[in-house]
């Protein structure tokens, strides 16, 4: 672990002392939020001139204050001023921090969610800003996680503790919450590493400790919540509920006339004026108080009024949000012992003092990154944690939204009804096509004992519908516990990823059946898009691509992580071998879905091109889609209704006998998987002309099995050489049908398959 931390530190240390330098130089923010640091150096600037004069220096009456400022002071008096002396000592001491933090959590919570967490820290935008200033953060921030390593390691106790009775001091003199929770936690924490009578003793020696304190510690409180010498304070009793909302209300008042004294306004306050008649009144406050604190500003919830900043902190807060929903979740399975106590009652301390005390956003921003990242290893240990694959027979979920007639459809209904039912229960999860109907789409997956129609789960982008089916996943995942989920084509793909992740099922796969990337029918934000969030769901589980060119494309999204080539296998059966044609002149034909992807208008054009220019050369479209209408239009203008038919949707056993009749398939798509009617033609013997698009290019050898056309022209060339050279044409299909015997049977696909499912 000990290269992980190193690079945790560096990245955390280069982002911090960047922004540091970069800030030094071109203020990047607002003048008020550089005003605690503007403070902090006008009292050390005062501290230093009196040292030189030697004077006693006027310290602030603040403890945090005068420490803080007198530590400064001393950076200066030794180096001359230089603020970005201070600031490189802050962003060392914040790197410091998140690598302490790492490794005191790598014990009770497992070295990956301790080096997950580590890395949420050192790239949170708000703490690498605070950590990169002149501010006290850094310094608290790691004197807390000393302390806490103390209640987290059970190893090397002594040197946490020793570490821990070290940093309590200077802590006192810093942040008097931070001590008292850290100090709470540390306890906890050694009290319930003990057993039996002697984890009674100490619990009940920390209790009686705690009452005899109490009072004194109340005092220092006050005296940190109140202004020293305003008269408004004289006599508050901060230990009753109408005390209490009345040193909110001095607080405010006193920072807004502080702010105005430096030219600002203060527009960011929390709950001011607020007032509690009861205890009852103070925990409902302290309740909603809490969530503002915490994760305040959020999209819809808060005015952002279009500025930047806000902007950035409602994103910023999403994500902290999504972690503290991940951590509450964590919480629902796990056991609490010592290390989980001492961290939950440091957040929750730490919370409610920033939920009643804490009176603007920007204080809250900057406190929360405090005690907010002791949620972190919860909200990983749940993100990280997978299920134990059962024993024996395993349940596999096969997902998909493009159930009905095409090459997904039909490779996932091969592999329902192809897996060893002795070692796999499949489960289909599946959507249809627009027109394809849910129980003739299950029929043909009947190999699937179980079988869920998930019909939100549609193929266009939908806000709506995807959040429903993402939903109905999730549920689906959590209730059945599948050992396995293989999704299939993009939108199943990302739902089903994200879902299986987020349930824990232990082995998840993704098969793209060709990338949504590369559809050119779509604009190249579109394209963008998709490729985005390719990227972003390609760190989950293994891609198990369709063919080479596909894997090559997978591996630039992968993230590092496995990517597998399990090639789609011929799905039919396999023909005698072919003899002449029995029909006069040449047959030229394409078989698939009428559809974008397929590019029919270029073959449109091809036909009208070949019959133009040779006799006896027919040409056929078997199969249709939703370009139908379109294309049989197209076919009419051109006066090509006698030379190209459209044979419209056949079934398979009749779309195969008319492709098996066919003397050459040309298959020029825009983009594919790894095309079925190319794997078709091939077993039946026929030479094939395709594009030159990933998959395609994979099952065609060019001039041993097949021709690739890398344009309309060249496709012209390839299907006139085949159309005049029957010779030719003979040879090409002979090799394309070893080809497809060699590489494209079912058998060898399922038994890989199989392989990867059983994590062999």
């Amino acid at each position: 672990m000990s290269r992980s931390l190193a690079k945790l530190f560096i990245a955390a240390l280069a982002l911090r002392l960047g922004l540091a330098i970069a800030t030094q130089f071109k203020p990047l923010f607002p003048a008020y939020y550089y005003l605690d640091a503007t403070i902090t150096d006008e009292m050390a600037l005062s501290i230093v001139d009196s040292w030189k004069a030697g004077r006693p220096a006027e310290l602030p009456q603040s403890l945090s204050q005068r420490s803080y400022a007198t530590l400064v002071a001393a950076v200066y008096d030794l180096v001359g001023y230089r603020p970005l002396a201070v600031k490189a000592l802050n962003a060392l001491l914040g790197a410091a921090a998140v690598t302490v933090m790492a490794l005191a959590l790598a014990p009770p919570f497992g070295e990956a969610a301790a080096l997950a967490s580590g890395w949420a820290c050192a790239l949170w935008p708000s703490q690498i800003f605070f950590t990169s200033q002149n501010f006290k953060d850094s310094l608290v921030l790691l004197l807390c996680w000393l302390v806490l390593a103390a209640a987290l390691r059970k190893r090397a106790r002594l040197l946490a503790s020793l570490a821990a009775l070290a940093a309590l001091p200077a802590l006192a003199a810093l942040r008097l919450y931070e001590l008292a929770a850290a100090a709470a936690a540390w306890l906890a924490g050694f009290c319930l590493s003990l057993r039996g009578r002697r984890r009674a003793l100490a619990l009940a020696t920390t209790l009686i400790a705690a009452a005899v304190l109490a009072r004194p510690a109340g005092r220092l409180v006050a005296r940190n919540v109140l202004i020293a010498g305003d008269p408004a304070c004289a006599g508050l009793r901060l230990w009753t509920p109408q005390g209490l909302a009345e040193a909110r209300r001095i607080r405010q008042n006193h920072d807004v006339s502080f702010a105005s004294s430096r030219g600002h306004r203060i527009g960011t306050q929390l709950f001011y004026g607020a007032r509690f008649s009861s205890w009852g009144g103070v925990a409902a406050f302290l309740a909603k108080s809490s969530f503002y604190v915490l994760f305040m500003p959020l999209p819809g919830l808060y005015p952002t009024a279009g500025k930047p900043a806000r902007l950035a902190a409602c994103a910023e807060n999403v994500v902290l949000l999504a972690l503290a929903l991940a951590a509450l979740l964590d919480l629902r399975r796990r056991r609490l012992d010592g290390p989980a106590v001492a961290l939950l009652l440091f957040f929750s301390a730490l919370t409610l003092a920033s939920a009643l005390f804490e009176f603007d956003l920007g204080g809250a921003a900057r406190h929360k990154i405090i005690y907010l990242p002791a949620l972190f290893p919860f909200a990983f240990s749940w993100l990280l944690w997978r299920r134990r694959p059962r024993a024996g027979r395993l349940k596999v979920f096969e997902v998909l939204e493009c159930g009905g007639p095409g090459g997904a459809g039909n490779q996932v209904a091969a592999l329902c009804n192809g897996l060893d039912p002795e070692r796999f229960e499949v489960g289909l999860v599946y959507a249809t096509r627009p027109g394809s109907s849910p129980q003739d789409y299950r029929a043909k997956a009947s190999g699937a004992r179980l079988a869920w129609h998930v019909p939100e789960m549609v193929r266009p982008i939908s806000p709506l519908a995807d959040a429903r089916a993402f939903w109905r996943l999730c549920r689906l995942f959590g209730r059945e516990r599948p050992d396995v989920v293989h999704a299939h084509s993009s939108k199943a793909g990302a739902l089903a990823r994200w879902a299986a992740y987020l349930t824990g099922v232990p082995r998840v796969f993704y098969t793209p059946h060709g990338y949504g990337f590369l559809q050119r029918d779509r604009g190249p934000l579109a394209r963008a898009f998709y490729k985005a969030a390719e990227k972003a769901c390609s760190w989950i589980g293994t891609i198990v691509a369709v063919s080479p060119s596909e894997a090559e494309l997978a591996r630039k999204l992968s993230w590092g992580r496995p990517v597998k080539t399990v090639c789609d296998p011929y799905l039919g059966p396999w023909p005698d071998q072919p003899g002449p044609a029995a029909h006069d002149g040449v047959l030229v034909g394409a078989c698939g879905r009428l559809t974008a992807a397929r590019n029919p208008e270029a073959f449109v054009t091809l036909a009208q091109r070949l019959t133009d220019s040779r006799n006896g050369v027919r040409c056929v479209w078997i199969g249709g889609g939703e370009l139908e209408p379109d294309i049989r239009q197209r076919i009419a203008d051109l006066n090509l209704s006698g030379r190209l038919e459209l044979t419209g949707w056949l079934g398979e056993e009749e779309a195969l006998r008319r492709l098996s009749s066919l003397d050459i398939l040309v298959h020029y798509s825009r983009w594919d998987g790894l095309p079925n009617a190319v794997l078709e033609a091939m077993a039946h013997g026929l030479p094939v002309v395709v594009s030159d698009v990933p998959g395609a290019r994979d099952a065609v050898l060019p001039g041993e099995t097949g021709l690739i056309a890398k344009s309309e022209v060249e496709l012209l060339e390839c299907a006139l050489e085949l159309v005049d050279d029957a010779t030719l044409r003979r040879r090409l299909g002979e090799a394309a049908r070893r080809r497809a015997q060699d590489l494209f049977q079912l058998k060898p696909a399922l038994a890989r398959m199989e392989a990867l499912y059983s994590d062999a």
